[in-house]
């Protein structure tokens, strides 16, 4: 398809490098501000992809239905630095759309309109801009070519984290000193899909409502996102005799604080895979994940700890408390 000049390129870059800046029209402005459609599953943190390119330069533009989510993230992390391909909130110093400023929102046209000068997705790109060059003598990298999607939002992928049958095993921990740490261990009893905008109609804790609903719901990107809400087995309501618990100390304890154990499962936990989920979406069968919660509930009974089955949300008090000092010479 061809592009006429759409008279727009915001702070944009010339051939040569050198900024440009021209008033942005209305209609470009909206776009950018524009929030997403609720429970649209768009990457948190991105920004609308108005083009890749400058269109009011372009002869021609290729065109797809939307952006790739790898446009803003990479192994679940959104892409920051040299990395960045385009604007994030982040990287505007942003939390909502619908509230950026003028100047935020130039950057984020004009990021777009540099794209192919910044870190351009190469795999998507490339096969496309080999057609470019050698049906219509046009290329992205001299700003004769743009490319356009229907949509303006990156859209994400559920993860497999997301679909988790009941008598799944999640082990929440960190890596410290190459070894993983364990701080709670949650074996799922049953699952359901939540919004966090509708938080304050869950049958949850006051904290949860808080802490997990309203940080995500504040930042507005994620607001009307469908996730999933998992709920522990207890104790009392166990799961093919697993239930969920936290390392602690018994309550009579002189010093409350504790190192968290550190869990050893060779096939089953890589210390070096860092925020990853890959044990998702390698089925075990229910004898192995069995034995597995057997194996943790042992190494942190043995590190001198025990169970913490339930736990009470601290009352909520006004005013500042100053926290002692961690150590951080182990896990």
């Amino acid at each position: 398809m061809t592009s006429q000049d759409s008279g727009w390129h915001g702070r944009g870059k010339t051939t040569s490098g050198e900024p440009e800046t021209t008033e942005l029209p209305g209609y470009l402005v909206a776009m950018v501000r524009r929030v997403p459609t609720a429970g649209a599953p768009v990457v948190a943190g991105s920004t609308p992809v108005v083009a890749f390119g400058d269109p009011s330069r372009a002869e021609v533009a290729t065109l797809g239905i939307n952006p790739s989510a790898r446009e803003f993230v990479a192994d679940g992390m959104l892409l920051d630095g040299d990395y960045r391909r385009l604007a994030t909130l982040p990287s505007l110093g942003a939390r909502r759309l619908d509230r950026l400023t003028d100047a935020q929102v130039a950057a984020v046209v004009a990021e777009c309109a540099s794209y192919f000068w910044r870190n351009p997705y190469r795999g998507w790109f490339d096969p496309l801009e080999h057609l470019l060059r050698v049906g219509a003598g046009r290329s992205y990298y001299d700003a004769t070519a743009c490319h356009l999607d229907l949509t303006q939002w990156a859209h994400r992928v559920p993860t497999s984290m997301q679909d988790l049958p009941t008598g799944s095993v999640i082990c929440f921990g960190s890596t410290i000193e190459g070894q993983f740490c364990i701080d709670t261990l949650l074996v799922v009893a049953t699952r359901e899909p939540w919004v966090p905008a509708d938080a304050a109609r869950l049958h949850v804790t006051a904290a949860f409502k808080t802490c997990t609903g309203g940080s995500i719901t504040a930042s507005g990107t994620d607001a009307h996102t469908d996730l999933t809400l998992y709920r522990g087995a207890t104790i009392d309501h166990r799961v093919h005799g697993m239930y969920s618990f936290v390392p602690a100390l018994p309550a009579a304890t002189h010093d409350p604080r504790f190192a968290r154990p550190p869990i050893s499962l060779p096939r089953l936990i890589k210390p070096t895979n860092r925020q990853s989920t890959w044990g998702s979406k390698r089925p075990l069968s229910a004898s192995e994940v069995r034995n597995a919660w057997h194996e943790v509930r042992r190494q942190v009974l043995d590190a001198g700890l025990v169970l913490a089955v339930n736990l009470e949300t601290p009352p909520k008090r006004n005013g500042a408390h100053t926290m002692p000092r961690a150590s951080r010479t182990r896990c």
